[in-house]
């Protein structure tokens, strides 16, 4: 895990209707608000139809990580906004699948 409280997201909003978030670090209890946020934000930018999390730089996600995500992508959802995330790699990935929210937020 990183240092408590270390975590960076950038956004980048394409002209397809897709904002961009890429985040880095770790998701746990004091950083689950900020990514929360970050895809509110994201979701409610005029002409976004979809948010894309990047995942791939996240070292560690806990339970309030994952309640934050499927906050956001409920939330979304009721704009008609899509949440996907991407790129969750080793432990961050099993820990969705153990969840079994894996499926559900990467729609793979």
């Amino acid at each position: 895990m990183s240092p408590e409280g270390t975590l960076t997201i950038s956004t980048a909003v394409g002209g397809d209707g897709t904002a961009r978030l890429s985040v880095t670090g770790d998701v746990d209890l004091a950083t689950a608000g900020d990514l929360y946020d970050a895809i509110a934000a994201s979701a409610a930018t005029p002409g976004v139809r979809t948010v894309q999390v990047d995942f791939t730089e996240v070292g560690f996600c806990d339970s309030t990580g994952i309640g934050a995500l499927m906050r956001a992508r409920h939330s979304a959802g009721e704009s008609a906004v899509t949440v996907r995330l991407a790129g969750p790699r080793g432990m961050v990935r099993r820990t969705l699948e153990v969840a079994g929210v894996l499926q559900v937020l990467t729609g793979v």
